[in-house]
């Protein structure tokens, strides 16, 4: 069977694993020599560099509620609006980079439950927005919130990205049905090594959005399970 029809079939299979079909993928982009495409797929098999551009679907925004009191009541569990964050703590307190490989990122969903979400350690939070949400009031604690959808839609938005590469792909270069683990290496022209970036960067890189990090421990979102600042929480 070739490479790319391979690939295609695992995308289909909702079961099949996106970390292992990446590693497909990125055999087929060493049979083409073709570097931006090589590291997409190492980016997304292996996590971001904090140098590198993170796509827009690699965003999460993150919620928060929180427990303010002052001498005579206490309010629970109210909702923070992001704006305020932002205002007083920075975008990256609101817009959460993930930069972690897939094969991590699926780890963390197969553990996940309905009943689940993830959240990051709050604590230098609550210092930048004491007395500035609810005037005289203090802040007694701050939870936050990113549905495990964010997760999800990392995976779908890799599937749907790859079988719409591999689908045109096939369709403009013909010679990559050639390409089979263990063949000859096929002869691919200057003009379709050149197609084939064109392809990878207007499909991979079309829509990236560049993030600087901050700085800031709590500005990307690391779902290694020994980084208190992204666990599953219940």
């Amino acid at each position: 069977m070739p490479l790319i029809h391979d690939i295609q079939t695992a995308l289909l299979d909702e079961n099949a694993s996106v970390g292992a079909m990446l590693l497909k993928l990125r055999f087929l982009a060493a049979k083409l020599d073709t570097d931006i495409l090589e590291e997409w797929v190492q980016y997304e098999a292996e996590g971001y560099p904090y140098t590198a551009n993170l796509p827009e679907y690699r965003i999460a925004h993150i919620t928060y509620t929180g427990t303010f009191v002052d001498m005579v009541r206490q309010l629970n569990n109210v909702s923070i609006p992001g704006a305020l964050v932002a205002r007083h703590a920075g975008d990256q307190w609101v817009k959460m980079q993930i930069r972690d490989g897939l094969p991590l990122i699926e780890s963390q969903l197969k553990q996940s439950t309905l009943k689940n979400h993830f959240g990051i350690d709050c604590s230098n939070l609550k210092v930048l927005l004491q007395g500035k949400i609810y005037p005289g009031m203090s802040i007694v604690d701050i939870n936050s919130r990113i549905d495990t959808g964010a997760f999800a839609r990392i995976q779908h938005a890799v599937r749907a990205k790859t079988l719409d590469f591999t689908l045109k792909l096939e369709k403009q270069i013909p010679a990559v049905m050639d390409i089979e683990v263990g063949a000859r290496p096929i002869e691919i022209s200057s003009d379709d090594q050149k197609s084939v970036e064109h392809l990878t960067q207007h499909i991979f890189y079309g829509d990236v959005t560049n993030i600087l990090s901050s700085g800031d421990a709590n500005s990307r979102v690391n779902l290694n399970s020994t980084d208190n600042s992204a666990n599953l929480v219940d």
